[in-house]
Formats: structure tokens, C-alpha cells, sequence
């Protein structure tokens, strides 16, 4: 990022554009390259939105290259304030449109394992994408005099700026929140056997494969409070399928009224819709469930159907759109003693999404579970990017948080963002750990909202701002 930050800042306008697009293009190609696994080597589909993204990039260099020569920006800490301001901004804006934006490959998955990651819980992944950005600006003021008059002043004060910066991070504590509860909980990974897709034909074998391993789960750890499967480790509709139905009836007798988490999905009317939530034995349908909010473009459902089939082929195999479901990010449990846990959830994907988590959190989420189905991206990277996100959440709200997978990567991990316990890809496995529930809210649950809202507001103000400035300049001259 200094380097970028570097070469940017010496640069025309469209340079910079050029600059950072060509940055953005290098950076996630190889980043994203699991989407060749999942679409079946589309590399236009694979190169249509890696560039997407390279576009933000650029952006974002160009608007910072508009405002160099204001005498302000000459003064460091100014020059980096805005740089990253500029930054977040962009970032906030590409997860969000078009389509719902792409909300992967922030800044912030960087810091899980960093001192930084202790201000989550003060302003989310806003704070941190924008921490890093202003420390590599400062920094990149080492790399050369850019705009200033005395070099040497500039690089001595970038430097002791950003190492008290960063020596500051130390010192912020850990959001200390009191637990209110304890549970048990038991993350169950069934696998789903290469290759996916024959796997997912064969009507019940996922669904056995996870009837299995809880069985196996059972054997040496019995009391257990609560059993998490992922996104859809039931293969097949189980209301429609009494062959699944019967499946799943073979662990109500080991469970007893131990709540089981399941997945699947439904057809209904010509679409389809992604469920998660809590089995009833009795009458064989979902107790409280949680409905996909945003599904994938492209992935589950396909935008601009009939240019889309034409340009790629992979998008005509999504015969049956997804839609997405109006309800809160929220599964409620009773468990096995009567205590009542509202789960806060967000499926697959989902969790790139910080809103929708922090909804779940705000309306009562004691913990926070994602279950998800990495199956058709194989053992690439996307399932340890998408854990990268789960931490960063369990940070930011400082809630214990379960990331359970049909095939790999799960994990329990710490309110704190660390990893407790996690699986392999492509392997059956569980976990099992006691994790602290909590009610209390952080600063980022309460006002995430807001705070992404000033960020994709900073470059609009920003470009107006310029645009009076230079009016008045020019009418000055003009007089």
C-alpha cells in the first residue's frame, strides 16, 4: 500500500487511474482465482470481476490525484487523512453496488492477526481498512520527498507518526464484556466428496455423511448444548423427501431435545430459497429459520439473464433463480435445559456483509453462526478468506462465533477473533468446544450503519469540495 500510495501521489489524473487499475487488476486476480474453480474455468467470468473491482481501485486513485497540488495536501498528516479517507470510501461503495457490490479482499480481513484488530469493536473494519491505509501513507513518505519543501522533515515526522500509531494500537484493550452464559456447542462438518456436484445428485448422501459424524460426535461427547450443520448439508428438501425426513429422524434418538442447526434448500413458485435453522422432530419442518437475505449475482441467481447466457455459458446452469428472503438475521433456540439463544446468522457469503451480521447482533444475538457450503470451490483459498471475515465479525461484535462448513474450512472462534478449534478441507470432522454467550453491544454492533455511510459519503464531499476550490481559483484569476 505505501508503494501504491507512492507512485499515486506523483502522478496526473489519468495516470493515476491507469496506475491503481492496473495495481487493482494485478492484486485480485490471483486473489479471487478460486472463481475458476467454481465456474468451471469461465475465465471471462473470472476476469469480468476481478476488473470490476481494479475499477474502484483506479477510482479512487484518480480522485486522490485530483487534489494534490491544493497546498493542503502537502502537509503529511492532511495528505494521509484523506488518502485513506478516500480509500474506505471506495472500498464501502464497491460492497455494495453494483448488484449488492463484492465486499471481498478489504483491508481489514488483513488485521485478524494484528494488534489492530483490537479496535474492531470501536469502529469495525471502517477503522481498520482506514488505520492501514493512513499508516502506509505516512510510511510512504520514506520512499521519496514527494511534494515536500523540507524531505527530510517530512520523512522524520511520517515516521515518528506512524510508529506511535502503531506502538498506540498496544495499548487499546480488548472489549471486556462480562459472558452472560455458557454452552456447549458441537460444529458437525459431513464433507461432500469430489466431485461436488455428483455428490450433491445423489439423493441423501450429504445428509448421511453429516447424520454420521454426529452420530460419531455423540459417542464422545454426549452433552452437548447445541449442534450446528452448514449451509446445505441437507441435500434435499426434507418437508418433500421422506427418505431425507427418515435421515434426519435416526438423530432425534440419540439427540433427545438437543436443537439441531440444519440447511437447505427450497423450490417453490419457479425460485428458489436458502434456509437455515432448527429442526422439529415432531413436525418434521424447520422451528425457527433464517432466509438468505443476498444471494450471490451470478452465483445463485443471474442479473441481466439473457445478455448474461449469452456472454457466459456457466450462467445459463443457474436454471432456477434464488431469491432473497425479508426477515432478520436471526434463528431463535430453546435448548434441552428451557433456556432460550437467539442466534445471530448470515449464510455463506453473507458474512462479507457486515450489516446483516450486526443486524442479527443488535436485535438479541447471543452468538454467532455461520454456516456455509464451500463444496464447489474444492481446497482453493476462498474458504479461509471467508474465515479471515468470520473473525473480523466475532472482533467487531465480540461474540463467540461458529463458522461451520459442509467440506472445510470450520471453526470455533473466540469473541476476541481467534481460532479455537478449526477443521482441513475436504474432510469429515467436528468440533466441540464451551463458548461464552453475551448481550452486551459494542461500539461497531450499535452504529456500523452509520459508520459506512460517512465513509461512501468522504469522496463525494471530497470531489465537491475540489470542485469549489477550483471555481474560486479559476475566478480569481479571472478578476
Amino acid at each position: 500500500m505505501a508503494i501504491l500510495i507512492f507512485v499515486v501521489r506523483r502522478l496526473r489524473p489519468a495516470p493515476a487511474f491507469f496506475a491503481g487499475f492496473f495495481w487493482g487488476a494485478l492484486f485480485f486476480l490471483p486473489h479471487i482465482s478460486w472463481m475458476l474453480v467454481a465456474t468451471d474455468n469461465s475465465f471471462l467470468a473470472w476476469f469480468a470481476l476481478s476488473l470490476s473491482q481494479a475499477f474502484f481501485i483506479g477510482l479512487w486513485a484518480l480522485f486522490f490525484a485530483l487534489g494534490q497540488k491544493r497546498k493542503l495536501m502537502t502537509i503529511p498528516w492532511v495528505n494521509s487523512l484523506v488518502t485513506a479517507g478516500l480509500w474506505v470510501g471506495f472500498e464501502q461503495l464497491r460492497s455494495r453496488w453494483p448488484f449488492g457490490g463484492f465486499p471481498w479482499a478489504k483491508l481489514a480481513y488483513t488485521q485478524v492477526d494484528s494488534p489492530v484488530l483490537n479496535l474492531a469493536p470501536w469502529g469495525g473494519e471502517v477503522l481498520l481498512s482506514f488505520l492501514v491505509v493512513f499508516l502506509s501513507a505516512l510510511l510512504s513518505y520514506l520512499l521519496g520527498p514527494g511534494q515536500a519543501s523540507k524531505p527530510w522533515l517530512t520523512r522524520i515526522v511520517a515516521l515518528s507518526g506512524a510508529l506511535a500509531l502503531i506502538m498506540a494500537v498496544f495499548f487499546v484493550p480488548l472489549a471486556n464484556i462480562r459472558a452472560a452464559d455458557y454452552i456447549t456447542v458441537a460444529a458437525i462438518q459431513g464433507n461432500v466428496e469430489q466431485p461436488q456436484l455428483q455428490t450433491f445428485t445423489e439423493m441423501g448422501q450429504v445428509t448421511t455423511n453429516h447424520v454420521q459424524q454426529t452420530e460419531l460426535m455423540l459417542q464422545s461427547d454426549p452433552d452437548v448444548d447445541l449442534v450446528l450443520w452448514g449451509e446445505n448439508s441437507v441435500d434435499h428438501d426434507p418437508t418433500l423427501y421422506p427418505k431425507i425426513s427418515r435421515n434426519l429422524a435416526r438423530l432425534g434418538y440419540h439427540l433427545d431435545d438437543v436443537p439441531l442447526l440444519i440447511g437447505y434448500v427450497e423450490h417453490r413458485d419457479g425460485v428458489r430459497y436458502n434456509w437455515v435453522g432448527t429442526w422439529d422432530w415432531q413436525n418434521k419442518q424447520l422451528q425457527s429459520r433464517y432466509g438468505k437475505q443476498h444471494p450471490v449475482p451470478w452465483g445463485e441467481y443471474v442479473p441481466l439473464r439473457s445478455m448474461s447466457e449469452a456472454l457466459a455459458t456457466q450462467s445459463a446452469q443457474i436454471s432456477v433463480d434464488m431469491v432473497p428472503v425479508d426477515n432478520p438475521a436471526l434463528v431463535d433456540v430453546t435448548l434441552a435445559n428451557g433456556k432460550h439463544l437467539r442466534l445471530a446468522t448470515a449464510i455463506c457469503f453473507e458474512v462479507a456483509y457486515q450489516p446483516i451480521v450486526m443486524e442479527g447482533v443488535r436485535l438479541g444475538g447471543q452468538m454467532l453462526v455461520i454456516p456455509t457450503n464451500n463444496a464447489q470451490f474444492d481446497d482453493t483459498a476462498e474458504s479461509v478468506q471467508q474465515l479471515q471475515m468470520a473473525r473480523l465479525r466475532a472482533a467487531e461484535s465480540n461474540r463467540s462465533t461458529v463458522q461451520v462448513s459442509t467440506n472445510g474450512v470450520s471453526a470455533i472462534i473466540s469473541d476476541h477473533g481467534k481460532i479455537m478449534s478449526e477443521t482441513t478441507v475436504n474432510t469429515s470432522a467436528h468440533l466441540v468446544q464451551k463458548v461464552p454467550l453475551f448481550n452486551a453491544l459494542t461500539f461497531t454492533a450499535k452504529y456500523c450503519n452509520y459508520i459506512w455511510k460517512i465513509a461512501v459519503a468522504f469522496p463525494a464531499i471530497y470531489l465537491v469540495i475540489l470542485i469549489i476550490g477550483t471555481a474560486r481559483t479559476r475566478g480569481k484569476r479571472e478578476a
